[in-house]
């Protein structure tokens, strides 16, 4: 059993895992897993190996405790990957793009996937059966652009998620900021994976991250959801590290 750190701007989340099955995932605030690492570490049962993942340079307390007492492989562009990389800005490439593609081959080896992650921001990334990761998109997620809508304007209101049926057409400020991020949001999705489905028929679909299920239910296409998809795909790694090293 392996131990997994993901590390995001304002959210921390840890599992034991081993291959797909994940256990006793726990998720903190990224600023006060930085303050209790130490006692977090001393808590834990033992564990085999142990990877970090971070989307935010690592405080160097932190990567000095990990050296020196843990030995955790560090997720970074040089880490080799259990795929062939084809993306032309390595150096760019987000970690968690990078785990949800390898988790999507833990769940569906030998297939061409399209690994859609619904967070902060919304991510699209494709791997072929071959092995290749092609690349992807990213787009602005639903709580962003609520925000932006708002931010970027002198006198639109800031809207919260409405997890009932949406109108096409809005007939109020509000009810139109709804349609045009959630029915949008969907409308995108679905397009972009109906676009994909035209080069490669048989695709697996999974779907992770934070809106996940929101989504899930109102998309037009079938689709796989994965809520730890980004922990068994950091796991992978770890594994496919420790045993080509």
């Amino acid at each position: 059993m392996n131990y997994v750190i993901d590390i995001g701007n304002t959210k921390t989340k840890t599992a034991f895992v081993n291959k797909k099955n994940v256990s006793r995932v726990k998720t903190f605030d990224t600023d006060e897993f930085m303050k209790i690492y130490r006692q977090h570490f001393g808590t834990l049962k033992a564990f085999d190996n142990c990877i970090v993942s971070s989307v935010i340079p690592l405080r160097k307390g932190f990567q000095n405790y990990l050296n020196k007492n843990i030995g955790a492989l560090v997720l970074n562009n040089k880490t080799k990957l259990p795929f062939k990389n084809l993306y032309k800005t390595k150096k760019t490439l987000g970690n968690d793009r990078i785990a949800n593609v390898a988790g999507a081959m833990v769940l569906f080896p030998k297939k061409s996937i399209l690994a859609i992650d619904a967070g902060s921001c919304i991510t699209f990334d494709l791997m072929n059966a071959r092995k290749q990761y092609l690349g992807g998109a990213i787009s602005p997620g639903l709580h962003m652009r609520f925000s932006a809508l708002n931010k970027f304007t002198s006198g639109l209101p800031l809207i919260k998620l409405n997890k009932k049926a949406v109108k096409s057409i809005g007939n109020t400020t509000a009810s139109s900021i709804l349609s045009g991020v959630q029915n949008g949001t969907l409308l995108e999705i679905d397009a972009f994976i109906n676009d994909i489905k035209s080069s490669y028929s048989d695709i697996k679909l999974i779907l992770c991250g934070g809106d996940s299920s929101f989504l899930a239910d109102r998309l037009k296409n079938s689709i796989f959801v994965s809520p730890n998809l980004t922990l068994i795909g950091l796991n992978f790694i770890l594994d496919y590290n420790r045993k080509t090293a």
